[in-house]
């Protein structure tokens, strides 16, 4: 898929927001399912199942995307019949790699309230028996898949949060990109000069607990030289979410445009799978 980085995506410094850039993943996900593999929204609803987002991991190595066209495209990897990993590469117009990212989604029986069996018929669609194209291994996530564990640390600062109306989406819960914002609004409550001259090159996100509407979440964070760790909390003070992030020198410029190129800019996005290239 051929993105348009837009003004709302991009923080003060022209960099792209880590919230931003995980609404954008989502879309991807959605055109591959619904344009690329002809799959309705909702689509596991008819085996009473849904897909339930278990963890993030992206690296962003180049933040200054405005008004610049992303190319995402995206392999979806199904896992011992009840998880699937989504894979990402980020590419500039150029097609040189600017980012990579990987999402691991389980599949939940929404009567029992448990994990279910990946239905078939999506096993079949999705999986492939040849083997992964050269462009396809390109696409995978190089590093670890193993999620982020819950660490010990004395917390810097806590901030309660409340939850918006705008937060919940259709699923009935705090949209899965919103726990990304509350991290860094929390830290840029306690220093901004360093949210001022740095920027998450790297972060992950697992997912532990949904938010329902209503309410407050506490959110807390503690840092180790240049890396970030962070807890949201309930109410209750159950654990919703824990978020690592790896933080770099942002650069001086506010975005070079130069070699700004109009014709690179189409406004009509379309949907690339690893077969299309």
């Amino acid at each position: 898929m051929d993105y348009v980085v837009d003004f709302r995506d991009v923080d003060r410094f022209y960099d792209l927001k880590p919230e931003s850039l995980l609404q954008i993943l989502g879309t991807v996900s959605t055109y591959d399912e619904v344009l690329g593999h002809h799959l309705r929204p909702g689509y596991m609803g008819q085996w009473n199942m849904a897909w339930i987002l278990y963890q993030w991991k992206v690296a962003l190595k180049e933040p200054k995307q405005y008004a610049r066209v992303l190319r995402v495209t995206t392999l979806p990897i199904m896992d011992r019949g009840i998880y699937c990993y989504r894979h990402y590469l980020l590419e500039d117009e150029r097609g040189c790699p600017v980012g990579r990212a990987l999402s691991q989604w389980v599949a939940v029986d929404l009567e029992k309230r448990r994990l279910g069996k990946i239905p078939q018929e999506i096993l079949t669609l999705f999986s492939d028996e040849s083997p992964l194209s050269e462009r396809e291994q390109f696409v995978l996530w190089p590093e670890d898949l193993r999620p982020l564990r819950r660490q010990q640390g004395n917390f810097q600062k806590e901030l309660l949060i409340p939850v918006l109306y705008s937060d919940i989406d259709v699923n009935g819960h705090v949209n899965n990109a919103i726990y990304a914002r509350w991290a860094t609004e929390t830290l840029h409550r306690s220093d901004e000069a360093f949210l001022r001259t740095h920027y998450p090159q790297a972060f992950t996100i697992v997912y532990k607990k949904e938010k329902t509407p209503q309410g407050r979440v506490r959110s807390r964070f503690f840092q180790d030289q240049d890396t970030t760790y962070h807890e949201i909390l309930d109410e209750s003070g159950q654990v919703l979410t824990i978020l690592s992030m790896t933080w770099v020198p942002k650069a001086a410029h506010l975005g070079d445009y130069s070699d700004y190129d109009f014709s690179k800019v189409d406004p009509n996005a379309r949907c690339i799978s690893c077969k299309d290239r």
